[in-house]
């Protein structure tokens, strides 16, 4: 918890014992503090401030980035409102941690958008990309292409070699993908062994060049117990009209 002196340019006034662990300062030293001192947002936050003193019934929860002692920073999420003390109108602001939380729901957020295995975007994700209103914000609503990746013979590598084999071929070749892909390319799993390129602002010659560079990359990939034979990989490109 703390007491924030708005009229002080934000200068912390008071704080318990939970918020000195939490932050790492003794009473003095953070009673030297102010607001945007410890706020990521510096300054950016005083305007935020100021509104909520005048707040009769204070706020909904706000989430911040605060700055510890040793310069680590936490997600917060905050919760304040006005408070007289002796005819001081100050303001009271409870902190909650939650980075854990955050952490928790960047992986799943994580999980929803990516291939488990692969770690590539997943077909989900494409969908979400390739709609409309999406296209237009990341500017390829136009003359973009796509490549479409198979793996031929997958198959028998899983019958003759074992699956975790197959998934061994399916990574090494999604991180030749990966390398092999410009600036601003997505790479996709689109499902099995097939994989899709979206490449914006990429004419069909380009494509085809990068295709051609994507097989000869592939080409070259050594997988260890896998004879010679099983690389051998086939790329096609299609323009959007």
């Amino acid at each position: 918890m703390l007491l924030i002196d708005p009229s002080r340019d934000g200068q912390i006034v008071d704080a318990n014992l939970a918020a000195l662990n939490f932050y790492g300062y003794n009473h003095e030293t953070m009673c030297q503090k102010h607001t945007w001192e410890i706020n990521m947002l510096g300054r950016r936050v005083m305007p935020i401030m100021h509104e909520i003193s005048h707040l009769p019934g204070g706020h909904k929860p706000l989430n911040f980035v605060h700055k510890l002692a040793d310069g680590s920073t936490r997600h917060v999420q905050t919760y304040a409102g006005p408070i007289e003390i002796y005819g001081d109108k100050l303001m009271l602001c409870i902190v909650h941690d939650i980075t854990e939380q955050k952490r928790l729901e960047e992986q799943l957020e994580h999980a929803a958008h990516h291939d488990a295995m692969t770690g590539l975007l997943n077909r989900r994700q494409f969908y979400h990309i390739t709609e409309p209103g999406q296209m237009q914000h990341l500017a390829i609503a136009q003359d973009y292409s796509l490549l479409l990746i198979d793996t031929d013979r997958f198959k028998h590598i899983n019958d003759l070699y074992g699956h975790s084999k197959g998934d061994e071929v399916l990574c090494a070749l999604a991180r030749t993908l990966e390398s092999c892909a410009r600036k601003g390319d997505l790479v996709f799993r689109w499902g099995g062994e097939e994989f899709v390129l979206l490449l914006p602002r990429t004419p069909l010659d380009t494509a085809l060049s990068l295709a051609e560079t994507i097989r000869v990359s592939v080409a070259k990939v050594s997988i260890s117990g896998l004879p010679r034979f099983y690389r051998q990989h086939w790329c096609g490109a299609s323009r959007r009209k």
